[in-house]
């Protein structure tokens, strides 16, 4: 009896299909994954920032209050504008 190429090629194809379901199935059916990792520890803050919106093609700027110094502001610029560094000023109203 003669098998086709084509019906060759559709049953590589299953077996290959169900062997990758069958190794993702594993990876995720793991309660144990990913508890060996390194503690997250403080998350920050989770404040909201004010937005101080810019015209077109101009960045944003974001701030508030500096969750980790008392009397301090943080102004960041968004927009995906990463070579700018974020500016600290004293703020008396960011007192704890």
């Amino acid at each position: 009896m003669r098998v086709s190429l084509l019906t060759t090629r559709k049953v590589i194809a299953g077996a290959l299909l169900v062997i990758a379901i069958a190794t993702i199935g594993a990876g995720c059916g793991s309660k144990a994954s990913g508890t060996g990792d390194a503690p997250i520890g403080n998350r920050g803050d989770s404040a909201p920032w004010d937005i101080i919106s810019s015209p077109d093609h101009y960045p944003n700027i974001a701030t508030r209050c500096d969750p980790y110094q008392s009397g301090k502001r943080f102004y960041i610029v968004t927009h995906d504008h990463t070579d700018t560094q974020p500016i600290i000023v004293d703020d008396p109203a960011c007192q704890k």
